[in-house]
């Protein structure tokens, strides 16, 4: 009779063993890596808060960690150690201002946005990375499937120089959960997934100019201007160039002349100086070979300034620019002497 009663308790000790299972997260650890853009160029003339690269985002998985057994879920991402550069920087798929983080280069930043998966809730919107960690979770029948999606993109933050920007991890996730709605909530494992960004150079838009020496048209001899309007003819002694050596500018580069004595001048025609002893002429400029003279605008850089000009476009080259000068009589009497003028040039990137 005792037999079987032992039969009987050892049959009901075993059940817990065969008909259950422990509350688990499966899943392991890695490093996920989004690459960045080998080259990001940095325009001269662009505002600390502008966005230089496209917005790199890793995989959206579901599953990181696939929970079963708890009440609730979800996944937690701790941000690193990092340096908030102070400025903020709007993402397309938030709306919302979120943090720029310096990195090793002076002047560039990384903006960071994440969102979560939580099995039965689905995605939550994109958020911003703050400084500590965030979480989402959801409670669900098992199993329970927790995901997370990383976004980054480069910002500048100030005037910058180049240099290479050095990988790193941003992020850090794990799931996260509690056995019963009553508990707070805890890791539920030890798998931890990083999320990191590739190194990348940066290189600022710089362009050196040679600039031209005092250019001489020749001696003129009166005779030649017949009229007001008539010109000196061509001559290899009125032309000049300017060198334009540019290093990381793939982007238009625009010129503006300036009348040194009259900025406001907004016509062809630059006037002798008031030390040159001849009168009744001025001087035009005109790109080498060109049929039509440049008329003068104020020294800006900005765009859209009077009178600018498209210069070349630049694909991280040298360029030498090309021009020819003469003279125009502007008066009815021209009279001998020396005939000088100053001009200045004023290059942007567009």
């Amino acid at each position: 009779m005792l037999l079987p009663l032992v039969a009987a308790l050892m049959l009901l000790s075993s059940a817990p063993a065969y008909g259950q299972s422990s509350p688990s997260c499966s899943g392991s650890s890695s490093t996920v890596t989004l690459q960045m853009p080998g080259s990001i160029s940095v325009p001269r003339d662009a505002v600390a808060g502008t966005i230089l690269s496209a917005w790199v985002s890793s995989q959206a998985v579901t599953n990181y960690f696939v929970c079963r057994g708890f009440a609730t879920s979800g996944t937690e991402a701790l941000t690193a150690p990092l340096t908030d550069s102070g400025l903020r920087v709007v993402n397309p798929d938030t709306g919302n201002n979120i943090i720029v983080w310096d990195t090793n280069i002076a002047g560039i930043g990384v903006a960071i946005a994440h969102r979560f998966h939580a099995n039965g809730c689905s995605w939550n919107p994109w958020l911003g990375a703050g400084a500590g960690s965030r979480l989402w979770t959801c409670d669900g029948a098992a199993p329970q499937d927790n995901g997370y999606q990383l976004q980054i993109a480069v910002v500048k933050t100030a005037t910058s120089g180049s240099g290479q920007v050095a990988g790193k991890t941003v992020t850090s996730i794990y799931p996260i959960g509690n056995n019963t709605s009553s508990e707070p909530l805890r890791p539920l494992s030890d798998q931890r997934i990083s999320f990191a960004f590739s190194s990348f150079s940066v290189v600022a838009q710089t362009c050196s100019i040679t600039p031209p020496g005092p250019v001489n048209l020749g001696a003129i001899p009166v005779k030649t201007f017949t009229g007001v309007g008539s010109v000196s003819p061509w001559g290899a002694s009125g032309k000049f160039s300017i060198t334009v050596n540019c290093s990381g500018v793939k982007s238009k580069v625009h010129m503006v002349l300036t009348d040194q004595q009259n900025p406001g001048n907004v016509s062809s025609t630059l006037p002798l100086t008031r030390a040159s002893t001849a009168t009744g002429v001025g001087i035009q400029i005109f790109l080498d070979g060109g049929a039509t003279p440049f008329s003068f605008g104020p020294d800006s850089s900005l765009p859209g300034t009077t009178n600018q000009f498209l210069a070349f476009t630049s694909d991280n080259n040298t360029v030498k620019v090309e021009f020819n000068t003469r003279f125009i009589q502007t008066a009815s009497r021209v009279t001998s002497g020396t005939a000088n003028g100053i001009a200045t040039f004023t290059m942007s990137y567009q």
